[in-house]
């Protein structure tokens, strides 16, 4: 069946016959082209039922367009109940009923009618354990479990840091040591081998805590909710943030300008008009007066990425001093940006030339 989707494009309305893959079932087809002369592509299908809710999807997973299924299915609440292994079939991306696919995936994994996991809610609708696919493991009730609580007194340290100032509150100095009890939701997860980790949040739904077995590693934010720092598990035993914590800094619209890394030095970002990283300079490229920066097509997608020699003050920002440059014009075309820079000893590389080069 053909059907045919009118796209409106002002001032001119144009019509583009659309190959349907099924006349019943609503669906979203996607084809990612890998050559430009459309010789080579991948194909996928996203398969909807009637009230908008993803059924079945197929795409291409072989080299000579061979296509694999896969099936999620929901309860009469309308929770995920059962989400199907991948089955491999054949070149075909033509819908398939339930009842089709559940036959084929039970004949592809040697007749094993339990290759799906299962999920089991609680009356808050909260998954408290998924079954996991294959006979062996659901005999020996092998699942995921989850349970949901709060926090204790005493149970989490609360560290922190304050907008516009660069420096870490340690829980001993704090407005208060610990988070005081039922003030973080928490939420235990083990996997099938009985791995727990811990995963504690604010009331903003920020993660706060994250413990695996005796290991924290614990977040902290400023008032405005950006996250400051990222201590490890190994800066709970040396306290020192050098070496074993993460720290980003921001600017007043809420941008990371800074990142600094354990054992590292630091990253610095500037951005454009439009929250677009234009600039960033790394250790490597401080020590020698570089810049690594980037340009956009008309269309915001990124399009050049080149290092460049720009020595800027500490804290003035590169693109003003970018601006007095040599004007590369024709060097960058379909560039909607007018940057004025110097490239030292590499040529620019081009993004859309380099996604081209695809091996047949």
């Amino acid at each position: 069946m053909k059907n045919s989707i009118s796209i409106l494009l002002s001032p001119f309305h144009l019509s583009y016959p659309c190959l349907a893959q099924s006349s019943t079932e609503n669906y979203v087809r996607t084809v990612a082209m890998l050559r430009a002369d459309s010789t080579f592509s991948m194909n996928s299908v996203q398969y909807f039922d009637g009230i908008g809710r993803p059924t079945l999807s197929v795409a291409t997973t072989g080299g000579s367009g061979e296509t694999s299924y896969a099936l999620t299915t929901y309860d009469v609440l309308g929770r995920e109940e059962s989400r199907y292994l991948p089955v491999a079939t054949d070149n075909s991306i033509a819908y398939k009923s339930p009842a089709a696919f559940t036959a084929s995936s039970s004949s592809f994994y040697g007749n094993d009618g339990t290759a799906y996991t299962r999920n089991h809610y609680d009356v808050l609708d909260r998954v408290v354990s998924t079954e996991l696919p294959g006979a062996a493991w659901r005999s020996a009730d092998r699942r995921d479990r989850a349970a949901y609580d709060t926090n204790a007194a005493g149970e989490v340290l609360h560290y922190e840091a304050h907008a516009g100032v660069n420096s870490l509150t340690k829980p001993e100095d704090a407005s208060y040591e610990y988070y005081p009890a039922g003030s973080l939701t928490k939420e235990s997860r083990w996997d099938a081998d009985s791995n727990r980790v811990d995963t504690f949040r604010d009331l903003y739904g920020n993660v706060v805590l994250q413990r695996v077995d005796t290991l924290c590693t614990y977040y902290v934010y400023d008032e405005l909710g950006h996250l400051r720092y990222v201590l490890s598990p190994a800066y709970q035993k040396s306290g020192k943030k050098a070496l074993h914590g993460y720290e980003y800094r921001y600017d007043e619209r809420g941008r990371v300008v800074k990142k600094i890394l354990p054992g590292a030095e630091y990253i610095r970002y500037w951005y454009d008009n439009a929250d677009r990283v234009v600039c960033m300079q790394d250790g490597v490229m401080r020590s020698q007066g570089k810049y690594r920066f980037t340009i956009y097509d008309p269309m915001g997608r990124f399009r050049y990425l080149s290092p460049i020699i720009n020595n800027v003050p500490e804290g003035e920002n590169p693109r003003n001093n970018i601006d007095t440059r040599l004007t590369v014009t024709g060097t960058f075309p379909n560039s909607c940006n007018t940057f004025q820079f110097t490239i030292i000893g590499v040529e620019p590389i081009d993004i859309a030339m380099a996604d081209r080069h695809i091996t047949n």
